[in-house]
């Protein structure tokens, strides 16, 4: 909690007096007291000015054993590891409630439809990938043309008038 503390808190405080007061203040609530933390920071009028709370952070090795200290949390871990840690592998499903095996292989069957059109598509264009860029340049050919046409009309309706 002290770290969310610090780190949400904390951070909005712009005033280096507030950051002081709200540090004090949770230390006299019983926060900021594990490893890392500054236990007897100076609060005198001049070190106010520029307080500051350096958060410390926690490093977990290859083992899970933490080195450093104990603020900051490590990471999130997801529900099913945090299961399969405590009760041992996730089974598979083998029973169904009425109607959801259906839906969720009718959402399976649509998924990998999309994905197999997706390629199909995909593999349409890459042949004619060449023949479609040289479309494109004869369009941007048409438009720099039709552009140029217009821009000399006026100049040539001058020089008739002339």
């Amino acid at each position: 909690l002290d770290y969310y503390i610090a780190r949400d808190l904390f951070s909005r405080a712009k005033d280096p007096t507030d950051r002081a007061y709200l540090y004090q203040m949770g230390q006299k609530f019983g926060f900021f007291k594990s490893n890392g933390w500054n236990q007897k920071p100076d609060y005198s009028s001049e070190a106010v000015q520029s307080f500051e709370v350096k958060i410390p952070t926690q490093r977990v090795d290859a083992n899970y054993k933490e080195r450093g200290n104990d603020a900051a949390p490590s990471g999130i871990v997801p529900a099913r590891q945090v299961i399969s840690a405590l009760w041992g592998e996730i089974p598979a499903r083998t029973v169904w409630p009425d109607g959801e095996r259906a839906v969720t292989e009718k959402r399976q069957g649509m998924a990998a439809q999309f994905a197999a059109t997706r390629a199909q598509l995909d593999n349409l264009f890459e042949p004619r990938k060449d023949e479609l860029a040289a479309l494109e340049e004869v369009a941007r050919f048409d438009k720099d043309h039709d552009q140029l046409k217009e821009s000399i009309k006026e100049p040539l309706r001058k020089l008739d008038e002339g």
